[in-house]
């Protein structure tokens, strides 16, 4: 490669290319272009011999009439499509694509066999412009000296508006048919795709669910970009299971700044647990909207087709200025069940259960009450009329799990004309079983030695800190119930840095716990893969808060539930799950959710679960529901017909 640079630019191209080849010796490069870097040919003359090389081909294949072959000019030019085109000669593998993997060239010549064009985009430069702006510049020159015909260069620019070369092309002229050769090369390297953004709430639940449906969408070779605050996009990334998301170059991490607020930790004492330690979090969302704002307008400029945008609930606020971008719309991303958003609905338009369906009056459905903080709720309301400009809902889930609720739904939503899509499980259904570099979490490496269907996880999310007479109810009961376990024991995420943990708190096991349980149970006080776990053959439980996302991975993965709710949808999910799915076991009723739950009452529930026939007969069920979802996922399955639905909705609404 030859470039025209400064020092500052040099770094820049050393940092994009593990090597800088070039295609004749120095002097001729020299002749070439007379400003070329005589420190960028020295170590591209060290690195790679050319001159050896195209001698060994040139030998090995005498070329009759060289004057006529490819370019009128000298023995360089023949040197170079020797090296570089070897199918045009029917040779094997040229030396440039050996050290150039994933390179894509072109070569057109006449019926006398002279040039005409010639295209080349190596594969360093494929792969990097997927992280590049989507901005193109396009532009020709003469070659100084001997060398006749017009060269070509496409560029384009990274996040520090440095230049980035995409391609070159040399052309016998410059004309409309020559022009439009090279651009359609181009098109191979600068597809005209959709780019679709992806704005997160700020805590685990959320960040997870949406980072694995980028998953899923960047598969369908579409740019996703994942936007948050570069606190939280570095907490996704860190916990994220079943796949690595920086390997995946369609998915592209957007960091919004971080506003500053108070960060508190929860107070496990509090009467009503929901997360109110996160209220300054939410509250200061509304400082990402002009971010976000110049996020959307810099992407319009540079994209053809439409940016779509899939925001969480309560980001409704921060991405409405999409409005004054004609090829934008937004997307709601729902991150409780639809059954949830089924009863919301329904209160909302003051209608009973019966009214359309009987069945669901004995499902006897606990109120909203002392789910929410008043204050979140009322920050609820506010972003509720935003939710209204978006053209649809997304949802973690199946139809083969809550079909007759999506039904519903959409139902009770038809005036407005929204669409609403079930498309889940987010999460990966196979799982690698080692890390890249043959590693295992220690949970992983114990549940080994365990029987198959023997273990019980124990975890109750990131937003929940149980109080200390809580945790000692739960140990005993644990210890009493004779039943093997993992146990998550650590304290709710904070606000401003949420892999602390809540560590400002140092909650205490009881005296000796680990010591008389060490034989059939494990204590885990940071992070644990959490899907990982779900997936072993030896996990048969899962003593759970209910999240959603928790619920659709223990599904997905087979594993029936204890239900222990703490706030939010979860008291809802836990009817899903027990009453209607009817694959777990409650262990806190929610009508006795001020009471601290007894030792007794949990060993109760955990035998029932894991050791018992009617534990069996859940596992059973679990496991014939988490089949039924995965096929739905394969082509032709539900979920996937629904999937495709989406993105040609999204396609069409394009031409629309």
């Amino acid at each position: 490669m030859v470039v025209d640079h400064n020092e500052k630019e040099k770094e820049l191209y050393d940092g994009y290319f593990d090597r800088v080849f070039i295609l004749d010796d120095a002097s001729k490069m020299q002749e070439a272009n007379d400003d070329v870097n005589d420190d960028i040919v020295a170590r591209a003359t060290v690195e790679v011999t050319p001159t050896d090389t195209l001698s060994h081909y040139v030998e090995h294949e005498p070329i009759e009439d060289e004057q006529n072959m490819l370019l009128v000019g000298d023995n360089g030019y023949l040197k170079f499509g020797v090296y570089v085109f070897p199918k045009q000669r029917s040779l094997p593998d040229s030396p440039f694509e050996c050290v150039n993997p994933g390179s894509i060239t072109h070569l057109v010549v006449d019926d006398s066999n002279r040039f005409r064009y010639m295209f080349l985009a190596y594969g360093a430069c494929v792969s990097g412009y997927k992280f590049m702006r989507k901005v193109v510049a396009v532009d020709g020159t003469f070659p100084k000296g001997k060398y006749n015909g017009v060269l070509l260069v496409a560029t384009a620019q990274d996040g520090e508006f440095h230049q980035f070369p995409i391609s070159w092309g040399v052309v016998d002229s410059e004309t409309v048919e020559s022009w439009t050769w090279f651009m359609l090369r181009l098109q191979e390297v600068v597809p005209d795709d959709e780019e679709l953004v992806i704005i997160s709430g700020r805590h685990q639940g959320h960040l997870n669910q949406l980072l694995q449906l980028s998953r899923l969408i960047a598969a369908c070779n579409i740019h996703v970009y994942y936007v948050s605050t570069a606190t939280h996009n570095r907490q996704a990334k860190l916990r994220v299971h079943g796949w690595d998301p920086l390997s995946d170059s369609n998915v592209h991490f957007w960091d919004l700044p971080t506003p500053e607020f108070a960060s508190p930790t929860l107070n496990p004492n509090a009467a009503n647990k929901f997360p109110s330690h996160l209220q300054p979090l939410f509250n200061s969302l509304s400082q990402l909207r002009q971010p976000f704002a110049g996020l959307i307008r810099e992407l319009s400029h540079i994209v053809a087709l439409r940016i779509v945008i899939i925001h969480d609930s309560i980001m409704s606020s921060v991405v409405q200025d999409f409005l004054s971008i004609p090829k934008a719309e937004s997307y709601v991303f729902r991150s409780v069940s639809a059954f949830a958003i089924f009863c919301y609905f329904m209160e909302e338009a003051e209608k009973t259960f019966t009214q359309l369906d009987e069945k669901l009056q004995e499902l006897q459905i606990p109120s909203l009450e002392d789910c929410f903080a008043e204050e979140f709720m009322e920050l609820v309301a506010r972003e509720h009329k935003f939710i209204a400009l978006s053209s649809g809902s997304l949802y973690n889930s199946s139809r083969e799990l809550e079909g007759k609720f999506m039904g519903f739904i959409e139902k009770m939503s038809e005036k407005k004309n929204k669409k609403h899509w079930a498309l889940g499980p987010f999460n990966p259904l196979i799982l690698t079983r080692k890390n890249e570099d043959g590693s295992r979490h220690e949970s992983l490496e114990w549940l080994e030695k365990q029987p198959p269907k023997s273990v019980v996880f124990v975890s109750f999310g990131t937003t929940t800190s149980l109080e200390d007479e809580q945790i000692k109810n739960l140990a005993s009961g644990l210890e009493q119930s004779e039943v093997k376990f993992i146990w998550v024991f650590r304290d709710a995420d904070k606000g401003d840095n949420s892999l602390a943990g809540g560590r400002d708190r140092r909650a205490k096991l009881p005296e000796r716990f680990e010591e008389r349980v060490k034989e059939r149970g494990i204590v885990l006080r940071d992070w644990a893969p959490q899907l990982e776990i779900l997936n072993h053959s030896a996990t048969g439980g899962f003593l759970s808060h209910c999240g959603w996302n928790s619920c659709m991975e223990s599904i997905s993965m087979g594993v029936p539930l204890a239900a222990w709710p703490m706030h939010s949808d979860q008291p809802r999910n836990t009817v899903l799950i027990t009453k209607v799915l009817k694959i777990g076991v409650i262990v806190k009723d929610w009508a006795r959710r001020r009471e601290v739950v007894e030792a007794e009452t949990i060993s109760m529930a955990l035998r029932r679960l894991m050791i018992s026939k009617e534990g069996e007969e859940m596992r059973r069920r679990a496991a014939e529901l988490s089949r039924t979802v995965r096929r739905s996922m394969e082509e032709g399955g539900v979920t996937r017909l629904e999937f495709d639905s989406f993105m040609a909705h999204v396609r069409r609404v394009r031409d629309g």
